[in-house]
């Protein structure tokens, strides 16, 4: 018997935080000649976290639980490009017994000599402990094939989205069912992971007893203490039986957690101050051209006069004030900066989205965004400018309008749609910027009274100084994060906005 090339295969979404990831890495690792993974749009870390893990990843840009199949299809194209003699597939909270490192070269050769397409694994649902399994409503009746020969043709035929659906290659037929490895599942481990399953499951039209309510209700629950030899070496706990819970019980640490599960997972900020126009504008522009499924837009509002204020509190309109008497004797530029700095605490996102309010934008501005950013970078749109002053790098001067009642929107949308393209080069505009939030508080945020990093000093108006958008850059190059542009996402910048003197001189620190 030769030793056969294996490979593992995954599709992950925001695993760390459901405490999953980093326990499948410890197990799957030994047991496989290469991982590859798709990254269902993580905003958690997970995609950072793997990227150290593994050179194979896939990156999916938008989260799209109900279309797994066709992200399996590209998994398993990637794999393919590794030449393996079979594939194991797990997902991110199991785990294969204890026996799996040193069975899983037999059962290849088993599989081989009996001509199976592939070999099917019980599942051992772990229940609210750490080493209790449940028996009943089906949850002791799952076989899944998990190990894949790789055959010249195997592929799947393109499916419709949905959940539920077969999960391994159409062409896989020949199935042996194997008792000596079993598959360690922990997404019923936890009420967490649980509620994290029910609230998601119900979201995407689950109904009925079987297809959802079975997830938490413990009517009927009957547990079994697991084997301990059954648990490699590390995850063996002896914990007390779990106490049955009514399903009222359930319901309600469901909702404890329905918070965490529909979070924001990005946080666009744009600063105001003075102007009801511009304040209209911006969040009429930034509702009308993103998807704000999972994100949330707000103001902070930086020494506002009360007609401002009013505005915000009567329309309901997402704001945090940050505006005190001793803010308002210093320069206007460092409560700006402050101001985002406190955002940056009021927001719910992984990642931070800092936005002007002379902004117009376009189709696709923020996928775009999202679409470039590598796990150690941070990326600003590319600018449009009508030219009352020069344009920075990557900056085009094209003339839409100077301000709201004279912008032709239409024209520029039209240029935007002729112009943009898929490239993503270093340097460039300071916002629209998207940048995780860790990243942003690791660099100590934008630099609020020191405006040199030589030399501190506080802005003063109308005199030169280095902007605290280029410290962060500069900051951020230190730890390793790159600020990059993405062409593809394409704003029109008024270059006037709410400005009423009370600007100051900037002295650009990168080229």
């Amino acid at each position: 018997m030769g030793r056969y090339f294996i490979v593992g295969f995954c599709q992950i979404y925001n695993e760390l935080e459901k405490g999953n990831l980093e326990r499948f890495v410890k197990y799957i690792m030994p047991l496989v000649d290469a991982l590859v993974v798709y990254d269902d749009g993580s905003t958690d870390g997970s995609y950072e976290y793997m990227s150290k893990v593994t050179p194979y990843i896939i990156r999916g840009v938008e989260n799209n639980f109900a279309d797994e199949i066709n992200h399996k299809q590209l998994l398993l194209e990637e794999a393919l490009k590794l030449s393996p003699d079979f594939i194991l597939w797990l997902d991110a909270d199991e785990v294969l017994s204890a026996n799996a490192a040193d069975e899983l070269q037999n059962l290849c050769d088993y599989c081989i000599s009996n001509d199976f397409d592939a070999l099917s694994f019980h599942e051992i649902n772990i229940w609210r402990s750490h080493s209790w399994k449940r028996t009943d409503s089906k949850y002791n009746n799952g076989w899944f094939v998990r190990l894949w020969r790789v055959s010249n043709d195997i592929h799947y035929i393109k499916a419709e989205p949905g959940l539920h659906q077969p999960p391994y290659p159409t062409t896989i037929q020949n199935i042996k069912r194997i008792k000596t490895i079993k598959v360690l599942h922990y997404g019923f481990a936890s009420q967490k992971n649980l509620a994290y399953k029910y609230l998601i499951y119900k979201s995407h039209g689950q109904r009925g007893y079987y297809m959802l309510d079975r997830l938490i209700s413990e009517e009927q629950l009957v547990l079994e203490k697991i084997p301990q030899e059954l648990f490699p070496e590390g995850l063996w706990t002896d914990d007390e039986q779990p106490i049955p819970l009514a399903f009222e019980e359930s319901l309600s640490y469901v909702e404890r957690y329905r918070d965490a599960v529909f979070r924001p997972k990005f946080s666009i900020i744009c600063m105001i101050y003075e102007s009801i126009e511009w304040l209209q504008f911006v969040y009429e522009q930034v509702l009308k051209y993103t998807d704000m499924t999972d994100k949330e837009f707000f103001f902070v509002a930086n020494d506002i006069n009360g007609k401002i204020l009013e505005y915000l509190q009567d329309n309901h309109i997402p704001h945090f004030i940050y505006n005190t008497p001793e803010q308002q004797v210093e320069s206007f530029i460092n409560n700006v900066y402050r101001a985002y700095n406190y955002a940056c605490t009021k927001a719910q996102g992984d990642f931070l989205i800092f936005i002007h309010t002379d902004m117009g934008f376009s189709p696709g501005w923020f996928n775009s965004l999202w679409a470039a950013y590598n796990g150690s970078n941070c990326i600003s749109s590319r600018l449009v400018e009508p030219g009352d002053t020069h344009s920075g790098l990557y900056g085009i001067e094209k003339d839409f309008g100077h301000n709201i009642n004279s912008y032709q929107e239409q024209a520029f949308l039209s240029y935007v749609s002729a112009e943009r393209c898929p490239q993503v080069e270093n340097g460039g505009p300071l916002m629209p910027l998207l940048i995780r939030k860790t990243h942003f508080q690791m660099a100590g945020g934008y630099s609020e009274e020191n405006n040199n990093i030589l030399s501190p000093i506080i802005a003063q108006k109308c005199k030169p100084f280095i902007p605290a958008d280029n410290i962060l850059m500069h900051k951020l190059s230190l730890h390793g994060i790159n600020h990059q542009t993405a062409f593809d996402s394409m704003v029109y910048y008024f270059q006037c906005g709410e400005s009423d003197g009370k600007n100051v001189s900037t002295v650009s620190l990168i080229d």
